[in-house]
């Protein structure tokens, strides 16, 4: 869910909506790209990982 002040900032009403995300992020389409089982490994400092790219 989106926070609501998020559209609040927006301007929209939020006693007539509510936000709902979702989507295909940049970490989804690496983890694709170079065959990880984990997304997570993106962000756990393996620096043997990181120096693949």
């Amino acid at each position: 869910m989106v926070h609501p002040q998020v559209l609040s900032n927006c301007g929209i009403d939020l006693e007539w909506w509510q936000g709902f995300v979702f989507g295909f992020g940049i970490d989804r389409l690496a983890v694709m790209r170079y065959g990880l089982d984990d997304i997570r490994e993106l962000v756990n400092n393996n620096v043997r990982l990181l120096r693949q790219f």
